[in-house]
């Protein structure tokens, strides 16, 4: 698939390059939301705008769908907070679920060897280790050897990201073991921490089936290497008969850049990191400045809108 910012250059002017994204924004079947950092603002809410722009979305027939890190369990009903929404891509692209049935239309799971030898590894570095169980309620496992930074793990969990499991000491990799299962996703949150370029190379090598990227400035998650947001989207795509130019994506983050690459319309937060805005066809505003229903509004219900002003 040719990108539509394929062929543009610093002298294409504003005018030329609203007028290539108009006519993509035509064909967009699928909206693909990364929460965190893009359609929720700091407060970790969705505006009144933004749940506005996506009723109007669901009511145009598009499929609005988000594309996040957190778990599936009530994410629908409690941290967005409009009906209508079907599909959700949870744990970094591990899970796609349909909503109306509960079914895992993909599933990639980190093994569990895998998970209890790597969780401990990075206990080891002083981080704050936490997976996410593939269990009805995404139910969050952490884990810490240091009291200062345990503290910071517990705080993070007043955040309410999914259902709240133990908080350990240690252990964490027997915990993992203990239990059997396969997870959905590991991270680390390293605070003061300069050395996560070299910790990555290092676990490419040393896990060469799970990938690893950043989520923050602080932390690091890592699912399956066939998992990842763009896979999971592809996943979604064939069951819904819709290809990947008719999908429109907003992110803001690394773990983000490849959905924006395979997307026909790859939007980055005006508070995106550099390597995302690069990897984007366009920046929208910021998520406090709610980019997402900007853009929407701007370029996917404008025609939408126009029939309705024809019509009083």
């Amino acid at each position: 698939m040719i990108r539509i910012s394929a062929g543009w250059t610093k002298t294409t002017n504003k005018m030329e390059r609203n007028t290539v994204l108009w006519q993509a924004a035509k064909n967009i079947r699928l909206i693909a939301m990364d929460l965190d950092g893009s359609c929720l603002n700091s407060s970790k809410a969705v505006s009144e705008r933004t749940a506005k722009v996506i009723r109007k979305l669901i009511q145009k027939g598009v499929e609005v769908v988000p594309a996040t890190g957190r778990g599936f369990y009530r994410l629908r009903e409690d941290v967005i907070g409009v009906g209508g929404i079907r599909y959700v891509i949870s744990g970094n692209g591990a899970v796609v679920t349909d909503g109306n049935t509960g079914l895992h239309l993909s599933e990639h799971l980190i093994p569990c060897r895998t998970a209890a030898s790597l969780a401990d590894e990075l206990l080891a570095l002083r981080a704050c280790v936490y997976i996410h169980q593939n269990d009805g309620k995404s139910t969050h496992i952490a884990a810490c050897r240091d009291a200062e930074v345990l503290d910071h793990c517990r705080r993070a969990r007043e955040k309410g990201r999914s259902e709240a499991g133990p908080v350990l000491r240690d252990g964490l990799g027997d915990f993992i073991l203990r239990a059997g299962q396969d997870v959905v996703k590991l991270g680390a949150a390293l605070w003061k921490f300069d050395g996560f370029s070299a910790l990555s190379e290092r676990l490419k090598t040393d896990y060469p089936d799970i990938r690893g990227f950043r989520v923050d400035s602080s932390s690091m998650e890592f699912v399956s290497r066939r998992a990842g947001k763009e896979k999971a989207l592809l996943d979604l795509c064939r069951h819904l008969r819709i290809a990947p130019e008719q999908i429109c994506a907003f992110g803001d983050y690394e773990n983000d850049i490849g959905m924006l690459r395979m997307a026909g319309i790859g939007v980055a937060m005006g508070n995106a990191a550099e390597t995302v805005k690069q990897a984007a066809d366009t920046v929208t505003k910021s998520n406090d400045d709610e980019g997402v229903a900007e853009f929407c509004e701007t370029y996917i219900l404008t025609e939408q809108e126009d029939e309705e002003c024809g019509r009083m």
